[in-house]
């Protein structure tokens, strides 16, 4: 059996039997025409307030200092996760999501990790990304991720922005 399909069977059996999504690890694919370049990965949800929080994520190998990059080594890499662009989303975002994927826990405690260093202004920057985020190229990428993150949560609910 190649890599490819043992990948693939690894990732059905990742999924096989969970619940609906959204859950915290899903991979999630929009209906929506625009956004057919980016997955939303759910990274934990607040049960008494009914949202998730999630992330805009790719393949692009653009990786910033609000980045995480996910290894091509991971079941459903290679992902970058787009952390500065994360947002609490109610059901009515998910409405058509479908299940793409699933990110290994280890990957998930990851994103909480680098999430929370981003947001106590902590994560480390390395020169690279520095340049990367400077690069028009990502700036161009980034904004396109923001109208999309834009169009599913106004397909929603306008009020949500």
């Amino acid at each position: 059996m190649d890599e490819f399909a043992r990948r693939q069977n690894l990732l059905q059996e990742a999924m096989l039997g969970r619940p609906a999504p959204p859950l915290p690890g899903d991979i999630l694919v929009t209906p929506l025409p625009r956004t057919r370049s980016l997955f939303w990965v759910v990274l934990t949800e607040r049960v008494e307030v009914r949202r998730h929080l999630v992330v805009p994520a790719d393949t692009s190998p653009l990786v910033g200092s609000q980045d995480l990059a996910i290894s091509r080594r991971a079941l459903c890499g290679p992902l970058v996760l787009r952390l500065g662009l994360r947002r609490w989303w109610p059901p009515a975002c998910f409405q058509g999501c479908k299940r793409a994927g699933v990110l290994e826990d280890w990957h998930l405690s990851r994103a909480h990790g680098a999430l929370m260093q981003l947001l106590k202004g902590a994560a480390p920057v390395m020169p690279w990304q520095q340049q990367t985020d400077l690069d028009p190229a990502y700036r161009v990428w980034l904004d396109s991720v923001g109208e999309a993150v834009a169009a599913v949560e106004f397909r929603s609910d306008p009020a949500v922005r």
